[in-house]
C-alpha cells in the first residue's frame, strides 16, 4: 500500500475526501489550526493524500477530485515517512501543530488546573501537541510532559 496525491477542486478537499472514502479509499487531509482562532485550514490546499494498493483509476471519477498526480511510472508516491511525520505533529483533534519556538533551557510557565501556574525549563517538543518541561521539585529536576497549549512564556 502506498500514499498517492490527488488534486482536488479549489476548496473541495473535504468533498473529495468524503466521496473517496465512500468508495473505500483511506484518505489523509492534513489540517492546521489558524493562530489565535478556533478555525482550521487545509495544510496543502487542493491536494488530498490517498492510500492505495494498486488500483487508482477510480479516483479520477470521484466527485471533487480533478486528477491524480502521475509521472511516466504511474501515480506519484508520497513516502510513508512523510505522512507519519505529519501525523506525529497532530494534536488530539487531528490538527497539525507547529512546534513551539521554545529553546531548550528557556524558562516557561505551565498553566493548568493541577499545578496552577508553575515555572519550569523547556526541554523538547515530543509531538502530538506535547512538550517536555523540567520542574524543580524538592531540590531535584523532574521532567514532565505537558500539552503545548499549557505553556506560556515566563
Amino acid at each position: 500500500m502506498v500514499w498517492i496525491v490527488a488534486r482536488t477542486r479549489p476548496n473541495g478537499e473535504s468533498v473529495a475526501k468524503h466521496f473517496a472514502t465512500l468508495q473505500g479509499a483511506q484518505c489523509y487531509l492534513p489540517r492546521y489550526r489558524v493562530p489565535r482562532s478556533h478555525n482550521a485550514r487545509v495544510l496543502f490546499p487542493s491536494y488530498l493524500f490517498v492510500l492505495i494498493d494498486q488500483s487508482w483509476h477510480y479516483l479520477t471519477r470521484t466527485i471533487g477530485i480533478v486528477r491524480v498526480l502521475v509521472n511516466e511510472n504511474g501515480p506519484l508516491v508520497c513516502p510513508d515517512k512523510e505522512i507519519e511525520r505529519l501525523k506525529r505533529r497532530e494534536d488530539i483533534e487531528g490538527l497539525i501543530c507547529a512546534p513551539r519556538q521554545w529553546i531548550a533551557g528557556q524558562k516557561v510557565r505551565i498553566e493548568n488546573e493541577i499545578f496552577g501556574n508553575i515555572d519550569g525549563r523547556y526541554n523538547c517538543w515530543v509531538g502530538k501537541g506535547r512538550s517536555k518541561v523540567f520542574l524543580e521539585m524538592m531540590g531535584q529536576a523532574v521532567q514532565l510532559e505537558v500539552d503545548d497549549w499549557e505553556l506560556k512564556a515566563a
